[in-house]
């Protein structure tokens, strides 16, 4: 599956309601729920939940983050690509610093460097109500289980 054909995909049904970009990697799946009336929000979820009940966005206001490989280390610097850490944030959440992993061995991997870059910079069009930190962690949990560890590890909060 290219990913050329992907973006396609989901950019061609951009005009209706919702549009799900689905697809399936080992046990997890990635589900992003576009919008017609709010173009740079996805909403993200890997448990296969229903659009209303998404709560976490795309963060196109971060950089994705990189880990590399390089001569059998990881690193942030030289060598390719194996793992993005994708920025997310909840609806509830004025600024995150939660990320989700996405594997080379996905076949969305080279997906989500494309949605990045047509959408990078993009500031999120809305925000629900505040939402506290542990319901946060626990929507966190709910949505992501598999990328707990990531999102306590990340250093995308670090100054720039």
């Amino acid at each position: 599956m290219s990913c050329r054909s992907d973006a396609l995909w989901y950019s061609q049904f951009l005009a209706s309601d919702s549009a799900v970009f689905d697809v399936g990697a080992r046990q997890e799946v990635l589900t992003l729920f576009g919008f017609r009336d709010r173009p740079h929000d996805f909403a993200a979820t890997k448990v296969g939940a229903k659009p209303e009940e998404c709560v976490f966005l795309l963060d196109f206001a971060r950089p994705l983050e990189r880990i590399r490989y390089w001569l059998g280390f990881s690193n942030r610097w030289l060598g390719l690509t194996f793992v993005v850490l994708v920025p997310v944030v909840h609806q509830g959440q004025g600024k995150s610093n939660l990320v989700i992993n996405v594997h080379r061995g996905q076949p969305y991997f080279e997906c989500i460097l494309e949605i990045w870059r047509d959408h990078r910079g993009a500031a999120r069009s809305t925000q629900s109500k505040p939402a506290d930190g542990m319901q946060i962690v626990a929507d966190y949990k709910k949505h992501f289980p598999d990328d707990w560890p990531v999102a306590m590890s990340s250093k995308l909060d670090r100054p720039t």
